[in-house]
């Protein structure tokens, strides 16, 4: 069953731009300083960039996807996402987590996307995951990076593309299982057992026809998702956060942020992250130049604030949260770095990652280091890995 919250916005095409529009609603009241997050930390000061062309071998580019330390700070793992269908990446890498030299590679399915672990009780990564986008697949690979097996995710018969597009990961809070979103449209996201490596059909959730899950994040025991509804006839679509109790998959609550049905915007929700008080965090494309903050109770509405990027839409494919409460969220076509305290709610700076020294486009993922004090930052366009200090 889906539970719909009448929360949709109007869109209004801009001059000469397809920009979704938000409407004035009424905000949930929250403290202006939370107590549990430290001082802010300074901005993002650029150090260096790497270089992962060298590691590009199975498509046409090397593409750095998704970077992500393990659970316990120890490792750093890149996935090298390639291109689209036919000529995606096949291989992770594992780094120096203070040179960023490459220690080993893992073969992957095609066109790998996101990276989780599973850890054990003392914290040290029992399993790694990689969901294969084209491959419609996922690996799954031990401590010692050695892949242990491939586990097919399967795709709805007679579809355009013989993959269901994997995409996420999210490990449940007990470590059980490994939830995998889908972006075929088919509403899926599916369980995969972290112990016995096969897909537990009584866990799955169908969000319902048309959607496309992305990023996913537990709150608590919550599943937070990011999601797209399709318009029909693929004028627009309707960009949500969906929130699930995994103990009742069959229980689904939604909260529509934006939408639009010109053809030419299609918002959809696309990276989450939960700070110390508990909301979620959302950024996406075609929502507007601007973050939301959003308790998963409800779920509910508790904030938006503008990131002062220059594209009116927003073109936002990842965000990081620091445990200092520094958000960071990259504008993926205008190449600009917008900084948020979480504390206080509000903008900090907007940078152009242009400027820099080592020119940098197209960034697809963001993750701090578990102390908070540096930003690594992935470039599909120019094949980087950089570094930011804090």
């Amino acid at each position: 069953m889906s539970i719909a919250l009448s929360l949709v916005f109007a869109f209004t095409p801009a001059q000469n731009a397809a920009a979704t529009q938000l409407g004035q609603l009424p905000l949930a009241s929250t403290p202006a300083v939370r107590p549990c997050a430290p001082t802010f930390k300074p901005l993002p000061q650029w150090r260096a960039t790497h270089s992962m062309s060298s590691s590009a071998g199975c498509g046409a580019s090397a593409w750095p996807y998704d970077v992500q330390y393990s659970p316990d700070g120890a490792r750093l793992y890149v996935s090298l996402f390639g291109g689209l269908v036919g000529s995606g990446g096949c291989r992770v890498l594992r780094l120096d987590p203070t040179s960023f030299a490459t220690l080993a590679e893992i073969p992957t399915g095609e066109s790998p996307q996101d990276l989780a672990f599973t850890v054990d009780a003392n914290g040290a990564v029992v399993r790694g995951f990689v969901a294969n986008s084209s491959g419609s697949s996922v690996t799954v690979f031990n401590a010692q990076d050695a892949v242990l097996a491939t586990v097919p995710i399967p795709f709805v018969p007679g579809s355009f593309f013989p993959t269901a597009f994997p995409a996420s990961l999210a490990i449940a809070p007990s470590q059980s299982h490994v939830y995998v979103s889908t972006q075929d449209g088919s509403g899926r996201v599916l369980a995969l057992d972290a112990n016995t490596l096969a897909l537990d059909p009584a866990r799955a959730i169908q969000l319902g026809p048309e959607h496309s899950s992305m990023r996913m994040v537990f709150a608590g025991q919550r599943l937070v998702i990011c999601a797209s509804q399709a318009l029909p006839n693929w004028v627009g679509s309707t960009a949500k956060v969906m929130v699930v109790d995994p103990a009742q998959p069959q229980l689904v609550r939604q909260l529509a942020l934006a939408t639009a049905d010109n053809g030419f915007a299609f918002p959809s929700a696309q990276d989450c992250a939960v700070d110390c008080d508990g909301l979620v965090w959302v950024c996406g494309y075609d929502m507007g130049a601007r973050v939301f903050a959003i308790d998963p109770r409800g779920p509910t509405l508790m904030r938006v604030v503008d990131t002062h990027t220059s594209q009116p839409d927003g073109k936002f494919q990842s965000l990081a949260l620091s445990r200092d409460g520094v958000l960071c969220v990259a504008d993926m076509w205008t190449n600009e770095l917008a900084v948020l305290d979480t504390r206080l709610r509000r903008w900090r700076a907007t940078l152009d990652l242009t400027s820099l020294p080592s020119v940098q486009q197209a960034a697809q993922e963001l993750e701090f280091t578990p102390d908070g004090r540096v930003l690594l930052t992935t470039f599909a366009a120019t094949d980087n890995l950089s570094v930011f200090d804090l």
